[in-house]
């Protein structure tokens, strides 16, 4: 009851805090132009559900799908999506999203499975990485990870996860 307590303190004060940060980007061009750029990439995925147009290729055909009612042209195009599910989608097709979703959903679920762990270290780390993972997931609806710094972080994320529970073998096992 005090952590749930605790969290609810930080999340008012969090709120008060940052409250007029988060309305005022609401207002700015780049949020505005984030879902005229995902009607964009659905108009993609509508013409090629299953295959998509080609890993990379999103940025040489956006402008094909291009029509008055996504927007002002001048805030649609870019060389991504804004949405990592949405561009995998529109990029590599259905099943590359089914994948990607199950990679990250399997990875959470590895992560969380050594929450129970004998060892409080394995445990912590096991809370730790499943709700990193989570917290990367949910910010994938906004953005995608197109910096090499970002991209590492995440995939040693994962790594990680699947790794987890024979760390926790090895400690045992070893002492």
């Amino acid at each position: 009851i005090w952590i749930l307590m605790i969290v609810i303190i930080i999340g008012i004060v969090f709120f008060f805090f940052f409250s007029s940060r988060f309305s005022s980007s609401l207002n700015d061009s780049s949020a505005q132009s984030r879902p005229m750029m995902w009607k964009l990439a659905w108009r993609a995925i509508q013409a090629h559900p299953w295959l998509g147009v080609g890993a990379g290729n999103y940025a040489l055909v956006n402008r094909e799908y291009y029509n008055l009612d996504v927007g002002l042209r001048s805030e649609v195009y870019d060389k991504i999506v804004h949405n990592a599910y949405l561009g995998v989608w529109a990029e590599s097709g259905t099943f590359a999203l089914m994948g990607y979703i199950s990679m990250f959903g399997a990875a959470i679920l590895n992560a969380w499975s050594c929450v129970r762990s004998r060892s409080q270290f394995i445990s912590l780390l096991g809370v730790g990485v499943a709700l990193a993972i989570v917290s990367i997931c949910i910010q994938m609806i906004t953005g995608t990870f197109y910096m090499r710094s970002i991209t590492l972080f995440v995939w040693t994320l994962v790594a990680l996860a699947a790794r987890l529970p024979q760390f926790e073998q090895m400690q045992f096992t070893s002492t």
